[in-house]
């Protein structure tokens, strides 16, 4: 019969506990033994042995056995880890902002096809067209990127007017105050293009006839 599963946890009892320690710690070094010598690597191994009743270690294992072929490996080991730049570490905003990036990447790459697709236009056609269609095309187009960009402008300032709208409605006193000085301007220059306008035609007349008292003798 093959030996029963070992529970991965501390041993209790002192005595079992030492001589599994025997036993893997013989194991660890014939490992490392055929590892080094069958592959024709450099293999470093430090145990620290079971603690005594003043807490030190009762035995120091190293693999390889000669102290100078340890320091020399963890020399080593510390020489190219410190001249060697260590590698960048990705955090979780780190992936996300890589996603997106190769999301929009993707979505530019679809929507360039998608629109190629919609809206070819070949190069013969463009090479088939004289100097005066040229110029018609250039101009329509010339057309549609000025409405364009006023129709942006136009979208821009509905949105500052409702974000002012909105500070004024909710904001304090000095928000709309300092909104009403900054738009005062604009006010003066639309009434100074009004006409005045009379709003009773007879008291126009009236004020034009002469000044009659009465009675008479008071004057």
């Amino acid at each position: 019969m093959g030996r029963g599963k070992q529970n991965m946890e501390l041993i209790a009892n002192e005595r079992p506990r030492k001589i599994t320690f025997q036993k893997r710690k013989n194991g660890m070094l014939k490992k490392c033994y055929e590892f080094s010598t069958l592959c024709g690597i450099d293999v470093c191994m430090i145990m620290y042995g079971p603690k005594d009743e003043n807490g030190q270690p009762r035995e120091v294992v190293t693999w390889p056995t000669n102290k100078d072929d340890v320091a020399r490996i963890i020399k080593r080991f510390q020489t190219q880890t410190m001249c060697k730049p260590p590698k960048r570490i990705f955090t979780l905003s780190d992936i996300l902002m890589d996603r997106k990036n190769k999301m929009e990447k993707e979505i530019s790459k679809l929507s360039k096809a998608y629109y190629a697709d919609k809206y070819p236009i070949p190069d013969d056609f463009i090479n088939s067209l004289s100097v005066d269609q040229l110029g018609v095309l250039l101009s329509q187009l010339d057309a549609k990127i000025e409405e364009t960009e006023k129709m942006n402008e136009m979208k821009k300032e509905q949105q500052v007017l409702m974000k002012n709208a909105a500070a004024i409605n909710g904001g304090s006193h000095h928000g709309g105050l300092n909104f009403w000085n900054n738009n005062l301007n604009n006010v003066h220059e639309f009434f100074q293009d009004v006409k005045p306008v009379s709003l009773n035609p007879l008291m126009d007349q009236m004020e034009q006839l002469p000044l009659q008292v009465w009675p008479s003798n008071i004057i």
